[in-house]
């Protein structure tokens, strides 16, 4: 095996200390002409999975990755739906009678954010449907939604105005980031680097610009008319569908090592998520801000997926910069529990040979630990 640098060395058994069911991504997308939801796993002789049936436009998908379930919205019924990621145990969230849209879930709050188009409001329940709110009222059509809740923020694209917002998790103090005078479609945000990426219909690109909207770039050029978008943070990859194309594409966050993933003539996708199960590989630089660990968010155990070479020490921080939690390493030891800490976020970091080496944060979801 090869020595890296800093007391590391790639562990390749992460599957196994991580109890994960599989280490490679699944994407779950919605196919409207034959009205399922679907999955595959990325690999180029996967094949597809149905894990719903007749379920007529299928408007948004996403992937509650710490509960291991997909929600999804339809329409011509207008309700929000949840299953297992193999499509068992299928359930209605939320019904209506208006126009739901788009969805995001929130797994430190456990909360789940949807739009109605007919009514303009984007609200918020509990992930089981219960304590329904609504947070915001006389938007446009809200076609982009994502939360940031490291900042408590949320942010959506009103498409019709051109328009990106945001506001806090209460609905409150709501600002407009960006009037674009174009027809901005979906997005997402990566909090650590402080990213907006967005999907541009007028123009069929994908675009990234900093949260207070400055460095505004071209990642990419699409072939047909771009729809949903979804990053994978710990790989540096994002995925996107074309949605009249029945396509789904793949590429680094810089737009480089474009790939096909699913090509389906004569369909239309909508929708689309990606189930990650991130894993270190040898593409993993030697810096601070590249080291992570998983689950995150976590509920009961996080895995740092390296060997350790030499006995090291690990800490953990609480928002506030104090010192929560310590323990010695051992060279087989990387899998640590978590279950006794509060919700809240935390920052994680790594002693080795006098180096300190600072992971992401740590999300601990709300109705998880102690009180």
């Amino acid at each position: 095996m090869r020595k890296r640098t800093l007391g590391l060395v790639l562990l390749l058994s992460t599957l196994a200390l991580s109890g994960l069911k599989s280490q490679t991504p699944i994407l779950f997308w919605g196919d409207q002409p034959t009205e399922l939801l679907r999955s595959k796993e990325i690999l180029v002789n996967s094949a597809a999975n149905n894990i719903a049936v007749g379920q007529y436009i299928i408007r948004r998908v996403r992937v509650d990755r710490v509960n291991e379930k997909v929600y999804w919205t339809t329409g011509g019924d207008e309700t929000i739906k949840r299953a297992n990621l193999d499509g068992s145990n299928p359930e209605i969230i939320i019904q209506n009678t208006t126009n739901i849209a788009i969805i995001e879930i929130d797994n430190n709050t456990n909360r789940l954010y949807f739009t109605e188009s007919d009514s303009g409001q984007i609200k918020s329940c509990n992930l089981d449907g219960s304590d329904l709110q609504v947070l915001v009222q006389g938007t446009g059509i809200v076609l982009g939604l994502d939360v940031d809740p490291l900042n408590h923020h949320f942010y959506w694209t009103e498409s019709d105005k051109g328009l990106i917002r945001r506001a806090g998790l209460d609905g409150t103090n709501i600002v407009t980031i960006v009037s674009t005078g174009q027809q901005v479609y979906d997005l997402q945000i990566d909090v650590p680097n402080q990213h907006i990426y967005f999907t541009n219909r007028t123009t069929n690109e994908i675009e990234r610009m900093d949260f207070n909207s400055s460095n505004r770039t071209t990642i990419l050029s699409t072939n047909g008319i771009p729809g949903s978008i979804s990053l994978d943070l710990y790989a540096g990859e994002m995925y996107w569908l074309e949605r009249d194309a029945g396509t789904i594409n793949k590429a680094d966050l810089n737009g480089s090592n474009l790939m096909e993933l699913v090509n389906i003539p004569n369909s239309s996708f909508s929708g689309l998520d990606v189930m990650v199960y991130p894993v270190a590989n040898e593409a993993v630089a030697e810096t601070p801000e590249t080291l992570f660990f998983f689950p995150n968010p976590a509920k009961n155990t996080i895995t740092v997926p390296y060997e350790l070479e030499i006995a090291g020490q690990f800490n953990i921080y609480d928002i506030h910069g104090r010192l929560v939690f310590q323990e010695a390493i051992q060279q087989d030891n990387s899998t640590f529990d978590i279950s006794y800490l509060s919700a809240g976020v935390y920052m994680i970091e790594i002693k080795l040979n006098g180096k300190t080496l600072k992971l992401n944060k740590l999300v601990k979801p709300l109705g998880s630990g102690r009180a």
